[in-house]
């Protein structure tokens, strides 16, 4: 479950974000790793009225991971 972040958003508040964060994508592959990723930027941009211009899904799929 995800810990209370503080009022006052802390580096506290980051190091619990990101424990979360590994917590729910420590067994998943690379490629849903960043899918993940891409959802959560997304539903944070959607909530913040933030419109990106055109996101090229493709551009990391067609990289070779190291």
């Amino acid at each position: 479950m995800f810990k209370e972040i503080s009022k006052d958003f802390t580096i506290d508040d980051i190091h619990k974000i990101r424990e979360y964060n590994w917590e729910q994508t420590k067994t998943l592959s690379i490629s849903d790793q960043i899918e993940y990723y891409r959802t959560k930027a997304r539903n944070f941009l959607n909530e913040a009225g933030i419109i990106p211009d055109e996101i090229n899904d493709n551009s990391v799929k067609n990289k070779e991971i190291i």
